[in-house]
């Protein structure tokens, strides 16, 4: 579980708390900036839980791009 917010630094969705216990937990940091989920370029929180939502719906895992600190890395979230 990743809860997110406006990114002041550019597009995509700001992190404000990952759920202990996620998928996310020691991957994903608040304050880092999700810029694509599955390869799809995210402009706005809305639409980070939209496609969060879908993914889920279908069962697949989640591809992330993940700029922190200045520096973009890709985060495989999977069961």
């Amino acid at each position: 579980g990743i809860a997110c917010g406006t990114s002041p630094g550019g597009p995509g969705a700001r992190v404000e708390a990952v759920r202990p216990g996620s998928l996310a937990e020691g991957k994903i940091q608040v304050g880092d900036r999700i810029s694509a989920v599955n390869g799809q370029d995210i402009t706005s929180p809305a639409e980070f839980n939209r496609t969060v939502l879908d993914a889920a719906a279908k069962h697949t895992g989640l591809a992330l791009r993940v700029i922190r600190d200045g520096a973009t890395t890709d985060v495989v979230l999977a069961r």
